[in-house]
């Protein structure tokens, strides 16, 4: 743009320059003509050729250049590391109490019926003869001496055909034995109960049961 401007100036000189020059003359005869200094042409273009410059410059709208505005790079965030966790297991042992007792029952006399036959409410023909048998544990502290010991018809029906015997043995705490009772059953149909205990001494101890049912 700039540059155009200044080959229409020059042009401009240079068409002026030549039309004075062909124009005429009208001084008197004895004036001089005057000489054309061709540096003075070349002295008025690269003038007009600065001023047109400076013009330029005056009025061309200065091109601003972005300035590159740098980017914040994003700070890494430090992840935390783990840290190993310990814990501590205090093992406390839970105290066992142990039983200090001899395992002597505090009763002296005292019975564990281990079994029965017949059992309870067993049916039984009318005038039949047979045994009861009782198999007790001796659960006291004291032994049954067969000198002082015997069992007996306590109550109840009497279904028996002697009401005492004497223990065939002395049994002691802990160990077993069998009572013995023979029987006979009634003439007449029904339910019939009798009981038995064990004696030794005074002392009355460990009942005996049985229903049976006469039919």
């Amino acid at each position: 743009m700039q540059r155009r401007a200044q080959i229409r100036i020059l042009l401009l000189i240079t068409t002026t320059a030549i039309m004075l020059a062909c124009m005429p003359t009208f001084a008197p005869a004895s004036a001089p003509i005057p000489t054309f200094d061709p540096n003075s042409l070349s002295t008025a273009i690269a003038e007009t050729a600065n001023a047109a410059s400076t013009q330029t410059a005056l009025f061309t709208t200065p091109t601003l250049t972005p300035t590159l505005t740098p980017t914040a790079s994003k700070t890494p965030t430090e992840t935390p590391t783990p840290s190993a966790t310990f814990v501590f297991v205090i093992y406390s042992p839970t105290a066992t109490s142990i039983s200090t007792s001899s395992g002597k029952p505090a009763t002296p006399y005292a019975c564990t019926i281990l079994s029965q036959f017949p059992e309870n409410n067993s049916s039984v023909s009318p005038s039949v003869n047979f045994s009861v048998r009782w198999q007790v544990k001796n659960s006291g502290s004291s032994s049954w001496d067969t000198n002082a010991t015997d069992y007996r018809y306590k109550s109840g029906a009497k279904i028996h055909k002697q009401p005492a015997y004497d223990l065939y043995k002395t049994v002691s705490p802990e160990e077993n034995a069998d009572i013995i009772v023979d029987m006979q059953a009634p003439t007449k149909l029904g339910k019939y109960s009798t009981t038995w205990v064990i004696r030794s001494g005074k002392t009355e101890f460990c009942k005996l049961s049985l229903t049976i049912e006469v039919k």
